[in-house]
């Protein structure tokens, strides 16, 4: 009988004589990429943060999350109406991005997780894992936390705030989400949805997806039936295109105004960089130096990497692990960038006094909305296994 065999997801190490406890966690020796992950959050505690996540979610709706008063003018401020003024401003994609990452996503999540852990198999049931899998990369509660704080600082010296009931559920909503996030282990889901067997397994192939090994013949996954390809090239060109994209759109988002606010009779324009400036002048450095990190150095700085990998990722001498670092840095700022457009969400709905404040929306918003969707949709679609199939083409070569 054959002894068992495991294959690396991240980098295509064979590894033999492996036989994974679920358990526990175990790790790739090469490229430090998760193999294994074990079992560390009870069914029931799962039960309990969906739903709360849910509830949390679904209060944002209708609660207001602040309100902002000028001279006895106050105005209450509930997400939902901050995606309807934007789209009835014309800005449709950061309308409907606000709207998916901060509503439709956590819902949607929380929902997919209780039909997981408690549907019979089926392969709607499969399905919904890998949906799952998609959908936590766009659940940014935490960075609409962050933006509703940083237009509180932006409005606290044009009249008074005060937090409602609604700031409290994003907290609780936020708070759930982290615990889900850091918690939910998707091999052990997938274990239940169809367990691996342990011993003297065969397969020469794992699966990127659900980490399942697949005998060497096998087309499809047997669980998630996911493509298999033995040595993966397909999708470079895709990253390529979209990253130039990103790339055309940045200078749209960083040199056109991204909002007009009127102040008792007078009107400026801001863009990304002079909104920095305007925060910093008004006293508070650390949230302008948050605004420029996340939404000026994450973006051009998530491009030019995100550039740099792919062009190493092919015909180019370099440390495979080091580029596998630099991605998953990429891959964890970047939805950052996401929030610029969430404070002008917030923004757009507290300041609405007539001829005392107004604030408008500017053309920079959707361009910038792009490029957070463009370089997330690069960094999903990157597969690390180009990187080391490349550095063992590299070997070769330099051995003759």
């Amino acid at each position: 009988m054959s002894e068992p065999q495991i294959v690396c997801p991240h980098c295509l190490l064979h590894m033999s004589g492996c036989a994974l406890d679920t358990g526990h966690n175990a790790w790739c020796p090469r490229c430090g990429g998760a193999i294994a992950e074990g079992r560390r959050m009870k069914t029931r505690t799962m039960v309990a943060l969906a739903m709360t996540l849910s509830l949390g979610t679904l209060c944002l709706l209708f609660m207001p999350l602040v309100s902002f008063s000028v001279f006895g003018i106050s105005t209450d401020a509930t997400l939902l109406s901050g995606i309807i003024n934007l789209a009835q401003e014309g800005q449709w994609i950061p309308s409907f991005l606000v709207f998916l990452t901060a509503l439709a996503v956590p819902i949607l999540m929380s929902c997919l997780l209780l039909f997981v852990l408690f549907a019979p198999d089926s392969h709607m049931r499969r399905q919904s894992m890998v949906a799952l899998g998609y959908f936590k990369e766009w659940c940014m509660l935490d960075i609409l936390l962050v933006g509703l704080c940083v237009s509180m600082v932006k409005l606290g010296d044009i009249g008074d705030l005060h937090l409602k009931a609604g700031m409290w559920s994003l907290v609780l909503g936020q708070l759930a989400m982290a615990a889900l996030l850091q918690g939910i282990r998707p091999a052990e889901l997938w274990q239940r949805i169809a367990e691996q067997p342990l011993k003297n397994v065969d397969g020469l192939r794992s699966c990127v997806r659900c980490y399942a090994l697949n005998v060497a013949s096998a087309e499809y996954c047997w669980r998630c039936q996911r493509h298999l390809e033995s040595r993966p090239t397909q999708g470079r060109r895709l990253c390529w295109m979209l990253l130039i994209a990103s790339c055309v759109l940045l200078v749209p988002a960083n040199f056109l105004p991204i909002s007009y606010t009127t102040s008792f009779g007078s009107t400026g324009a801001d863009t990304i960089l002079s909104g920095v400036l305007t925060l910093s002048n008004a006293g508070s450095p650390g949230i302008a130096v948050l605004v420029f990190v996340a939404s000026i150095v994450v973006p051009i700085g998530k491009i030019l990497l995100l550039g740099i990998i792919l062009y190493r990722s092919k015909g180019h001498e370099f440390s495979p692990r080091r580029a596998q670092k630099l991605y998953k840095l990429v891959h964890f700022v970047g939805r950052w960038s996401m929030l610029d457009i969430f404070v002008i969400t917030i923004m757009v709905t507290l300041v609405d006094q007539g001829v005392l404040s107004q604030f408008e929306v500017g053309p920079a918003a959707t361009p910038f909305a792009m490029v957070v969707v463009l370089t997330m949709l690069v960094t999903m679609r990157f597969d690390t296994r180009w990187l080391w199939i490349q550095d063992e083409k590299n070997r070769r070569q330099r051995d003759g």
